[in-house]
């Protein structure tokens, strides 16, 4: 079994549409989160049979970014327990032996209302005490060093994101792939952030000892994706890095370059090398 939450950027390009049908057909997920969608309910349920998904549920659309969908295959049973612009929560499994919880989150992007994000995973969590796996958009950094541009990020709303997961018992699962989820343009230059991850509690850990996340690249959103397998990923064969020329036709070549290699790391240098180059790749 596996899960995909993705925070897809608006499903109007066909290329994202063809991005998401590649990873459906590489990963055969059981569940798929859908975030920022920028679509309705109509063309969300339609999307749902055209992926070979059996079941859905989809919010109700409130503003340009569209509903939130969760959809899910037959082989895995699904009871939505609650949903909002910014969550979808439900219950798996068909006893209470193998019961857990699945959380698709997409967290607001402003800072005002990021308290209301952490608000809303207090809730869920005083609601249910199975299993949790939480997942998708977080919309914030747990640690300055999951940041690359732009200068640092201020230190409260981190401690924040640190404080509600502490109190809700929700730990980092981790991830395999390249390190930052989301890139982007700001007036004063470009940035790296890892918005996106995976999280759960210990009960989650005690049933899933295995479980591994994993980045999966895109090139038509802004966000990578986070592919969870709880029996966790085959390891593949390490591969010696080397720079392929069609890179420099990627408009985000040179930025994640800059972005690497421009901050100062304090250190020998062939450490601080190959640091870098670990960012690059």
């Amino acid at each position: 079994m596996s899960l995909l939450f993705w925070n897809v950027r608006g499903l109007g390009n066909r290329r994202t549409v063809h991005e998401l049908e590649s990873f459906i057909r590489a990963q055969d997920p059981s569940a798929l989160f859908l975030a920022e969608t920028w679509a309705g309910k109509a063309r969300l349920i339609s999307l749902c049979l055209e992926l070979g998904f059996d079941q859905y549920w989809v919010t109700q659309q409130v503003n340009r970014l569209g509903c939130l969908a969760l959809f899910w295959k037959k082989s895995l049973k699904i009871e939505v327990t609650s949903s909002s612009p910014n969550h979808i929560d439900a219950v798996v499994g068909d006893s209470l032996e193998n019961k857990w919880r699945l959380t698709g989150i997409y967290g607001f992007a402003d800072q005002a209302k990021k308290s209301d994000t952490w608000a809303l995973l207090r809730q869920l969590h005083a609601s249910s005490s199975l299993p949790w796996l939480c997942a998708g958009d977080f919309n914030e950094i747990l640690w300055s060093h999951e940041k690359c541009g732009l200068g640092p990020r201020s230190e409260t709303p981190m401690q924040a994101f640190r404080e509600v997961l502490d109190e809700t018992g929700l730990k980092d699962l981790g991830y395999v792939g390249k390190k930052f989820t989301w890139k982007g343009r700001r007036q004063s230059g470009f940035v790296l952030e890892r918005l996106d991850r995976a999280v759960a509690n210990n009960q989650w850990f005690s049933q899933n000892p295995g479980t591994k996340v994993q980045h999966l690249h895109s090139n038509s959103s802004d966000h990578q994706a986070i592919l969870v397998k709880p029996e966790g990923i085959s390891p593949k064969p390490k591969r010696s890095f080397k720079f392929e020329q069609m890179w420099l036709q990627d408009r985000g070549c040179i930025d994640t370059v800059n972005c690497a290699w421009g901050p100062s790391i304090v250190g020998a240098i062939m450490p601080v090398v190959a640091e870098k180059l670990m960012l690059v790749e």
